[in-house]
């Protein structure tokens, strides 16, 4: 399934995600979403968590269960690699949360 939604989203870029990982071959499904969110954090221009979700991945409008399981790892990956105060990062998370918010009650 991974492998299949890789190739989805990304197209040939694929191969490109899967080489980031340090591991031969064994990619757990975590560090497949890490390398996924450092190709997209280097490549594609994203800067935000919504951004993330919703633009990259679709996930926020297709697959909005995955959102909360792995939005703690991203958000730590997005704080490191742009150096985010926690206060940042957790007005990334409430913007996220919003976002899902929006995306699942009608008004």
């Amino acid at each position: 399934y991974t492998i299949s939604y890789l190739v989805d989203l990304y197209g040939t870029q694929t191969k490109t995600i899967l080489e980031l990982s340090d591991i031969d071959k064994n990619h757990s499904e975590n560090l497949v979403f890490e390398d996924e969110i450092k190709f997209s954090l280097e490549n594609e221009m994203t800067m935000t968590l919504l951004d993330f979700y919703e633009r990259r991945t679709g996930r926020l409008f297709f697959d909005i269960s995955s959102i909360q399981s792995t939005k703690a790892i991203a958000a730590e990956l997005f704080s490191s690699y742009f150096n985010w105060t926690e206060s940042r990062k957790n007005s990334e998370l409430k913007a996220l949360d919003e976002g899902i918010k929006k995306a699942t009650h009608f008004e």
